[in-house]
């Protein structure tokens, strides 16, 4: 039979083991997504950081944190970003959203996920999100479509037949 000294002691240690654990996975999720075009992070339900990890709009996370979105960093028109996480928060779902942020002459595009945050009763405490930049992914899909329309127009208005021959099938694609 354990003595009540050794129940606490073992009680500290099992308290103490699971600090321990969750600063691995939090040291764990920075290593794995440094380098990423994704941030993580934590919002209370007035839009302010509570905690951040791989910041992209800001130089560091101790910038972002107990700041409002979109005062941190580089001045971006967030209208779009601030309404999705007031959509979130009001209807009580989870949400995903692709969001073209403009700062400036320039401008970025967000792939947005953003969930509830719940305290032990239930109550909303803020939201868990990623966003993801895909700026670069959506402008190479637009010049895809561009280069794809170009083609179209030039074989649509050719006086030349034009074919294409599937060398492994040696069926006819076009």
């Amino acid at each position: 039979m354990s003595k009540p000294d050794d129940y606490e002691s073992e009680r500290l240690q099992q308290t103490e083991n699971k600090a321990v654990l969750k600063e691995l996975e939090s040291e764990r999720l920075k290593k794995a997504i440094t380098n990423s075009p994704v941030t993580v992070y934590g919002l209370d339900c007035n839009l302010r950081y509570k905690w951040v990890v791989n910041p992209k709009v800001a130089s560091s996370e101790k910038e972002m944190i107990g700041k409002k979105v979109g005062l941190t960093g580089q001045v971006m028109d967030v209208k779009l970003l601030v309404a999705f996480y007031l959509d979130v928060l009001k209807s009580g779902k989870s949400e995903r959203r692709e969001l073209r942020l403009d700062y400036g002459n320039q401008f970025s595009i967000f792939d947005v996920f953003a969930d509830l945050e719940k305290n032990e009763k239930g109550e909303v405490t803020g939201l868990t999100a990623t966003s993801t930049d895909i700026t670069e992914r959506k402008k190479a899909e637009e010049l895809l479509k561009e280069t794809e329309h170009r083609l179209r127009i030039i074989t649509d208005n050719s006086r030349d037949g034009i074919n294409l021959l599937d060398l492994k099938t040696g069926k006819y694609v076009y």
